[in-house]
């Protein structure tokens, strides 16, 4: 009904509007409706909306929003489906546009991903062959520097190729992420930062860091018995007894790493990742103020999940949350790295030296410095694209072959 003292006009339009939509209280409106979208001058091709389910949701065209305005003004008067499109264009081609440059950006990370990881497999067999025993052997300055180059350098690209790994693994997972919202979502995006790649390399330092002095108490008491067991051992009988008698007494290495589990990529969890989206669409259409019955309503959520509305709006909340996860790491990885060169300004003590915990502090630092350096670039193109507009111009074109990419 027509709120009273309202201008003529409105009133008269408020009661057509209910006259038009009357039809969605009859029994008969899905039987009116199907006939609708099956054939004549309002005819939609493809599957009929009113059939969607997680089972055949991929057999409906989707991602162009020319698919939602054909089914609103299958359903509706002119008017009405009017101002249903106009609540939720924006918004809805702002993230369509967002799909675009994801898959465009995910495409050019898997060239990136490739390239370093070709780099990274070269430097592995370089420090292969350059491989000298820091340990056990005295070499010369010259093979000391140039092995200790090779692996920093190829340490640095290993860390640097996590992050570029992981750009191209979550950017293709927030691409295919389920459109139907009651599917749920990959584990991974409610984990995050912890289920990305880099974080076991972030998480195995600090485990380092925070477990250095025990390794350096540990590896000193080693030393000392093993000096103490040269000196006082006398032949080989005498030289076993006293080795098993050093090991038997020796305590517990600490943990060097943290072991962190393996959970298969496929799992899917419920997540509000893949309903607030819908939800938001849905409290667009509602604020038009128009007397939607629940049926057409119903019909509208359906058109939303069918073409992939819901979807790309999951899309977008996704991204924002996997850029929000890549500061966390930037945040974590530059304290590390801080803590490691700390480490390393500080002089190694014999033990540390002897047993290449010192080594092991430069990997670790290295490593970080790749991620400290990556991150950011990422986040100079991920961070605008989460929040690109629908008629901005393309920021990437992957030239990729096929949509497999």
């Amino acid at each position: 009904m027509a709120a009273v003292g309202a201008p003529a006009s409105t009133q008269e339009s408020g009661l057509q509007c209910a006259a038009e939509l009357q039809i969605w209280d009859d029994v008969g409106w899905e039987a009116w409706l199907r006939g609708r979208l099956a054939s004549g001058p309002f005819a939609v091709p493809g599957p009929c909306v009113l059939d969607v389910s997680e089972d055949v949701i991929l057999s409906y065209p989707q991602s162009d929003f020319a698919l939602v305005e054909q089914d609103l003004r299958a359903a509706f008067p002119q008017g009405v489906a009017r101002k249903l499109e106009d609540a939720i264009r924006d918004e809805v081609t702002t993230c369509l546009t967002v799909r675009r440059e994801l898959i465009n950006y995910k495409k050019l990370c898997l060239h990136m991903w490739k390239a370093g990881s070709t780099v990274e497999k070269d430097l592995r067999q370089l420090a292969s062959f350059f491989y000298i025993d820091l340990v056990a052997e005295t070499p010369s300055e010259e093979q000391r520097k140039l092995y200790s180059d090779v692996s920093n350098t190829m340490n640095e690209c290993r860390g640097a190729v996590s992050v570029i790994w992981d750009a191209r693994y979550f950017g293709k997972a927030i691409c295919n992420l389920p459109r139907h919202p009651d599917s749920g979502v990959p584990w991974k995006f409610e984990e995050l930062p912890e289920s990305l790649e880099v974080w076991k390399s972030l998480e195995r330092a600090r485990q380092f860091v925070s477990s250095h002095a025990e390794l350096d108490a540990y590896l000193a008491l080693r030393w000392g018995r093993r000096m103490q067991e040269n000196c006082s051992s006398k032949g080989a009988a005498g030289e076993e007894t006293a080795e098993y008698g050093a090991e038997a007494s020796m305590p517990s290495k600490p943990p060097a790493k943290k072991d962190l589990a393996w959970k298969s990529e496929r799992v899917l969890v419920q997540s509000p990742l893949s309903t607030d989206g819908l939800h938001e669409l849905l409290k667009a259409i509602k604020s038009t103020g128009l007397p939607l019955p629940r049926a057409a309503l119903r019909y509208i959520e359906l058109v939303l999940i069918a073409r992939g509305m819901s979807k790309a709006m999951t899309l977008r909340t996704t991204l924002r949350r996997y850029c929000v996860a890549l500061r966390q790491v930037q945040a974590s990885a530059e304290e590390v790295r801080a803590d490691l060169r700390n480490l390393l300004d500080c002089q190694p003590s014999e033990t540390s030296a002897s047993a290449g915990l010192h080594s092991f502090c430069e990997k670790y630092w290295r490593m970080m410095s790749g991620v400290v350096a990556v991150v950011p670039e990422m986040l100079q193109w991920l961070e605008p694209i989460s929040e690109v507009h629908g008629d901005a111009e393309r920021v990437f074109v992957s030239g990729a072959k096929g949509a497999a990419a």
